[in-house]
């Protein structure tokens, strides 16, 4: 399931500024089975209920129930980024792009060529060939299927399991205001 919804957040200008007013920092997961395990860029605090609150009117009649929330900033300083899938994080992801790089940034979505699998299984957490795989990225082992572009105010969901990765690997610019901003939610849904 990909779901791409313009126009998402009414407020999504005092978001943005929300983020960028309380900064960005490094977070180090006490554990991380595939990635750096360091991410650059991150954002607790800001105005995540503006995001939420369209996210759950979006699905009406259902409970949204948020497993994590946070603002990332990637710039060209950022570490490369992976593919993988956020399985472990919730049964969907929520991305709201906070900056307009329509034509250079997005998210892509890939498939397992071995395998044919387009969602990452929970056994590969522990697989760390599969992990080595999924870090590397190589098109001889993932084939790229879909790509959803940057647009600001563009909200993205999607099953979470999917494998993704945003694009491009390296990040936009090299400071806040110009760099690649995006609010991410994790949740489950509940009928």
């Amino acid at each position: 399931m990909i779901t791409v919804l313009d126009n998402f957040c009414p407020h999504v200008d005092v978001v943005r500024e929300s983020f960028l007013a309380s900064g960005f920092g490094t977070w180090t997961p006490s554990s991380s089975k595939v990635g750096s395990g360091r991410y650059e860029g991150m954002n607790f605090v800001g105005e995540h209920r503006f995001v939420l609150l369209p996210l759950m009117q979006h699905f009406a009649g259902k409970v949204v129930l948020p497993n994590s929330t946070f603002a990332r900033l990637t710039n060209l300083g950022t570490e490369r980024a992976y593919i993988h899938s956020d399985r472990t994080a919730g049964s969907h992801t929520c991305i709201l792009y906070l900056s307009d790089h329509a034509e250079v940034s997005g998210t892509a979505f890939y498939r397992h060529r071995e395998t044919g699998r387009t969602e990452m299984p929970l056994e590969w957490l522990d697989d760390e060939a599969r992990a080595r795989e999924m870090v590397e990225g190589s098109e001889e082992v993932f084939e790229q299927l879909d790509f959803v572009r940057g647009i600001y105010n563009r909200a993205l969901i999607f099953s979470a399991p999917l494998f993704h990765s945003r694009f491009p690997a390296h990040g936009i610019s090299t400071d806040e205001r110009s760099g690649r901003l995006v609010h991410v939610t994790h949740f489950d849904l509940i009928s």
